[in-house]
């Protein structure tokens, strides 16, 4: 005789799953009550992970904008927002219909690259989180669950122009669906944020922390002259599994070895006879280096003369 599928195991499945009643007794029922593989059956089953896939031009400001949304509609709930602003013009020719990962890559991409905005991205980042946080904001879970992206795309046509002042938005949006096991496939083998440290007041992000070094260069800037806002050279020399994984993401190491990444200085403080400098590689993730206070740094750009005043200035 069959075991009869016990309200504790339905409990447990529907809280590891997020499925209903009746699924978890059908899909309990199918895997001969074997609650590890009713997880698996369900996982590969339900599609009610939505990515929501944004990029945006604020024409009148010269900015561009990437966003990625992904939300658990039964919960229903928030799992990432990340958002990235940049005066680079090539962000806008982000293929959305990839795959919503492959988007998320970009995004980290553009986050490195010359002329994004750290702190507009965060700030943005922060806005869409408190807003979306809230389930019962505006119909907004409904809309994703019913696949009425139009009026998905109205209401962060109105977030994103509020958000820069009510200046004009062209914004296009893609919409795709996942099972949960493609979501925490992804998660256990490519999360690069797997280790949540206490995110800002209000926010809704993580930091990851990596060792780096930062690249030496005999005509450079001495390392006690450098300030926040530089952007200097670093490589990613933790060696930690993780460290690896993002290093390979953001394109810090090839076949032939390492190779140093741009990135601004957030903070300079005297570590002993040495200086810890703290740099800012992503939105989410740091990199904390040591440097002599003699020795010479590569270094971008100076805080005094960021690359995309110059760019503009030469439009005028």
């Amino acid at each position: 005789m069959k075991e009869p599928a016990s309200q504790d195991k339905i409990h447990l499945l529907m809280e590891e799953t997020g499925c209903d009643p009746g699924e978890a007794e059908l899909a309990l029922a199918s895997a001969g009550y074997d609650v590890e593989k009713a997880v698996k059956t369900i996982a590969g089953l339900l599609r009610h992970i939505v990515a929501v896939k944004v990029k945006f031009h604020v024409p009148s400001r010269s900015l561009y904008g990437l966003v990625l949304l992904l939300a658990d509609l039964r919960r229903p709930r928030v799992l990432r927002i990340r958002a990235v602003v940049s005066y680079n013009p090539s962000m806008f020719e982000t293929v959305l219909d990839q795959d919503w990962y492959d988007v998320e890559r970009a995004l980290y991409g553009f986050r490195l690259g010359e002329g994004a905005l750290q702190q507009v991205s965060q700030d943005l980042e922060r806005v869409l989180g408190e807003r979306w946080a809230n389930s019962g904001e505006g119909g907004f879970y409904e809309w994703l669950r019913e696949g009425r992206t139009h009026l998905v795309l109205e209401s962060l046509e109105r977030l994103v122009s509020s958000h820069f002042s009510g200046e004009a938005v062209a914004l296009q949006l893609a919409r795709e669906e996942l099972n949960l096991d493609q979501y925490h496939r992804v998660r256990r083998e490519e999360d690069l944020f797997s280790r949540p440290a206490s995110p800002p007041a209000g926010g809704s992000g993580e930091n990851l922390a990596l060792k780096v070094s930062l690249e030496e260069d005999e005509g450079g800037v001495l390392a006690k002259e450098i300030s926040p806002g530089d952007v200097v050279r670093a490589l990613l020399t933790d060696e930690r599994d993780i460290a690896q994984y993002v290093s390979k993401l953001l394109g810090g190491r090839s076949a032939e070895g390492l190779k140093s990444l741009p990135a601004p200085v957030e903070s300079v403080a005297p570590d002993g006879e040495e200086l810890r400098i703290q740099i800012r590689l992503s939105g989410t993730i740091l990199g904390l280096a040591q440097a002599k206070r003699d020795c010479r740094l590569k270094v971008d750009h100076r805080e005094g003369d960021p690359w995309w005043r110059r760019f503009l200035l030469g439009r005028r």
